[in-house]
This record gives structure tokens, sequence and C-alpha cells, in this order.
């Protein structure tokens, strides 16, 4: 498990280094990619758990998950 676990991890830090423009995985990409990897971590246990209806209504995924990328990804070039 967890070596899926790592494997996963490299998706998304490949990914973050593209958005970037890096062709390495640099500090930076690891930084960044950690900071999306524990907000997407951390927003599945709350759903799983179903601790966003005490936000006091819905939640609407789509527009999170785009600002948050959008915050740590958005100086990235276009």
């Amino acid at each position: 498990m967890q070596a899926a676990g790592e494997q996963t991890f490299g998706i998304v830090l490949g990914e973050v280094a593209k958005c970037l423009g890096e062709s390495e995985i640099s500090e930076e990409v690891r930084r960044r990619g950690f900071m999306l990897w524990s907000f997407v971590h951390g927003l599945s246990f709350l759903l799983y758990d179903g601790k966003t209806a005490a936000m006091g209504g819905d939640v609407d995924l789509d527009a999170l998950l785009a600002d948050i990328g959008q915050r740590v990804l958005g100086d990235a070039p276009a």
C-alpha cells in the first residue's frame, strides 16, 4: 500500500511540475504538490465522515477544488 501511495504522489508531483513549466521535480514542486495532496486528503476525510454539513450549507466541490488549485498553482505559466 505504501508503494501505491508513493506512486500516486509521484503522479501529483509530475502534474504540478507540468503546471509550473518545470522539467524536474524541484523543491518548489514538492512543496506545492504536498499542499495539494494535504488539502485533498483532508477534504476526502471530511466528506467521508460527513463533516461538511457542519459548514451550514452545500459545498461546491468543483469551485472549491478550482480555488485551491488556483491558489497553489496560480502563478504557473499559461
